[in-house]
């Protein structure tokens, strides 16, 4: 066959294969499945998933693919916005990324291609193993210079933002957070950006011009995600601080949960409720706040357990240290050579920090690890608790009755001194304040980030005879643990 037949044969063999791909496109058929696909989801059945890919199917290259592909997403619980984040496990992030690289491979010019952009980099700032920090930087900065981009450009920047703040670059956030609310007018990043900097302006002492921002974000219908009424509520408590005298609680109006005792781990919840874990008998709980088990774990030899800045359940036990995720318990790493630990607690990248049993090493698992690392030890210092109080480690140290501060790189500085005697455990709220019990002064301490005393509450004022625990609400309100009653009394 000569040189031109073979082509020939070539073109002819082809013909069929492109018809017929061309004639297997079905748009409307397409639109039919996609209407009960979306039914299907929003009654949050198990066949909207297989309904949405049989859409995808019928019109690969069509109108309504790309929407498939993003409602796939959306079955996953990715986040849409930074707030929304820790809500996943490594699993959905990994189908979400394949889903999301399809949408962007077969619908780059699309336009639903930025916000698959912004979901992809948001995947990228979960507090799993896959973070990638840099590579969610990448990606963002490409949306929020791109002119093509709409409202996804401002919630880019948004993102950008959000990302300076939780690595501790309060000043660029200020400023980033400002520019954000004054350029995306109303959209949804502006009411965003007024919770954010209502909240830093509150780790700067500034509580009156914080209430202001945050009333603004109220007004302009900041989403419950945001906290913002919450943080509203710390931030007038804080003003109240700053008049002689004045503690910020209610202590008149204090109530009592029955708990019961003998808690290793106690942590506040989002919600109100409690987190509890038990030594003697190997559970953890998960208490509402009436005090009735909502959810409950065994667990050999506990710890610790904490509440991770996202919400999630962390506890250590064995030589372990576990996240508990719905009915499961997944192991996130090895406690090493600082196990057995006595306290833990949980930064913004989903690293936990450890402390160990005498009290002179602090650690960090990194998400992506499986074993600690040293990061601060110091044999003259007995750290009795540790908590993150977003920026950096503070741990209780009742050997020279202090706080020390443990930066990121593992830097150490004394927060505050001579201001408290036998001091006992640790809380922090939003506004980066830390709270503790001074058990001889019998009263609750809090300190600004300065070190400076914020408010003093006797323990008489509340009728708490033997203190052990305390956590902060995000509104500030307190809850301490009173081992002679076994109960927590909540302080509003």
């Amino acid at each position: 066959m000569s040189r031109l037949g073979v082509l020939a044969a070539v073109v002819l063999a082809a013909l069929p294969v492109a018809t017929t791909a061309a004639h297997s496109a079905d748009p409307e058929a397409a639109e039919r499945e996609y209407r009960i696909a979306r039914r299907l989801a929003a009654e949050g059945s198990a066949q909207a998933g297989p309904a949405l890919r049989r859409v995808i199917d019928l019109d690969p290259g069509g109108p309504l693919a790309d929407d498939a592909l993003l409602d796939l997403v959306d079955l996953e619980g990715v986040a849409q916005w930074p707030e929304e984040l820790g809500r996943v496990s490594e699993q959905a992030v990994q189908r979400a990324l394949a889903l999301l690289a399809e949408l962007r491979e077969r619908h780059a010019r699309g336009d639903r291609a930025s916000e698959a952009r912004l979901r992809t980099a948001l995947l990228y700032l979960e507090p799993l193993a896959s973070r990638d920090a840099e590579r969610a930087r990448v990606e963002l900065l490409a949306i929020a210079t791109d002119a093509g981009a709409g409202a996804w450009a401002a919630r880019a920047r948004y993102c950008l933002v959000w990302l300076d703040d939780i690595e501790g670059r309060a000043t660029r956030a200020v400023g980033g957070f400002e520019r954000v609310f004054l350029d995306a007018n109303q959209d949804e990043a502006a009411a965003r950006s007024a919770v954010r900097l209502g909240r830093l302006l509150m780790r700067s002492g500034l509580f009156g011009s914080a209430a202001v921002w945050l009333q603004e974000s109220a007004d302009r219908g900041a989403p419950p995600d945001t906290g913002a009424a919450d943080l509203r509520e710390l931030a007038v408590r804080g003003v109240l601080r700053e008049q002689e005298g004045a503690s910020g609680w209610r202590p008149s109006s204090a109530q009592r949960v029955a708990i019961g005792r003998g808690w290793v781990g106690f942590d506040r919840l989002p919600g109100g409720g409690w987190l509890v874990a038990d030594r003697k008998s190997g559970t953890v709980s998960r208490l509402d706040s009436t005090g009735r088990p909502a959810a409950k774990w065994t667990l050999d030899d506990v710890q610790a357990a904490c509440v991770d800045p996202f919400g999630r359940l962390f506890v250590a036990a064995g030589t372990q240290v576990y996240r508990l995720e719905g009915g499961e318990v997944r192991a996130v790493g090895t406690q090493g050579p600082m196990a057995p630990v006595s306290a833990i607690a949980v930064d913004a990248s989903g690293g936990v920090w450890m402390l160990d049993r005498k009290g002179g090493r602090v650690a960090r698992l990194d998400p992506a690890g499986t074993e600690p690392e040293v990061m601060w030890e110091d044999r003259e210092v007995r750290l009795q608790d540790v908590v993150w109080d977003g920026q950096r480690i503070v741990g209780l140290d009742v050997r020279g009755a202090r706080l020390v501060a443990i930066g990121a790189s593992g830097a150490a500085e004394v927060y505050a001194e001579s201001t408290f005697a036998k001091g006992v455990g640790l809380a922090v709220d939003a506004a980066g304040q830390v709270a503790l019990i001074d058990g001889r002064g019998l009263q609750v301490v809090v300190l600004g980030r300065e070190g400076q005393v914020r408010a003093r509450l006797p323990l008489s004022a509340v009728g708490v005879e033997r203190p052990t625990a305390l956590a902060l609400g995000a509104d500030g309100s307190l809850d301490l643990f009173d081992d002679s009653a076994a109960t927590v009394v909540r302080v509003p």
